[in-house]
């Protein structure tokens, strides 16, 4: 198995067991969406999580845990945070135009998300983005248009997976712009001065 077919597995796995930050569980659902064949996997993942739940001792949860529990997502983000991160995603899939885009670097404009971690990007058609690094790792699910990098090429719905190993120069074809959602635990470490100043100044 390769590598980022390791890394996908673990990510919906994290998802079906309630284990995914709210970021993931946004990019897995918008993915399962985009990519309904994946939902057999997705599924079957579910079915085993779900067996070996079965197998734990159940264990009282107190009264005043359960009001608070209620007004949480499954994974336990606010409600509120991934309703406002849906809808932001839902307004990028079909009219990027009226975000309110802000620029990142050259050929990138971003939309942060309310859910920690999460961004949206708009990147240039004809142009590549400034080569960068990672400190951590980045999953990365295209939802409008296509880029490619040193790993291949991906579509909407495909995700890319990138850790502190992988330097990377994300290039758009002329014609088109592509639109990603973006979720990290790790600064990016751009290689341009130019890059590496406005990425300090917005963070």
């Amino acid at each position: 198995m390769s590598p980022n077919a390791e890394a996908y597995r673990a990510l919906l796995l994290d998802h079906a067991a309630g284990a995914s930050s709210p970021a993931r569980q946004l990019l897995v659902e918008t993915h399962l969406r985009l990519r309904p064949s994946a939902r057999d996997l997705a599924d079957a993942l579910d079915v085993a999580g779900g067996a070996l739940l079965e197998r734990l001792e159940p264990e009282p949860v107190a009264a005043r845990l359960h009001g608070a529990e209620s007004a949480r997502a499954p994974s336990g983000a606010p409600v509120d945070v991934l309703r406002d991160a849906r809808a932001l995603v839902e307004a990028a899939l079909h009219s990027p135009a009226h975000l309110n885009w802000r620029w990142r670097a050259p050929a990138m404009r971003e939309v942060r998300l309310p859910a920690p971690g999460a961004t949206l990007l708009r990147l240039a058609g004809g142009r590549a983005a400034p080569k960068h690094g990672h400190a951590g790792e980045e999953v990365t699910l295209v939802l409008r248009g296509a880029y490619a990098d040193e790993t291949g090429r991906y579509a909407p719905g495909d995700i890319a997976f990138a850790d502190a190993e992988l330097d990377h120069s994300p290039y758009v074809p002329d014609g088109e712009e592509c639109v990603c959602l973006v979720v990290t635990d790790g600064a990016l470490r751009f290689h341009s001065l130019l890059a590496r100043v406005a990425n300090r100044w917005l963070a």
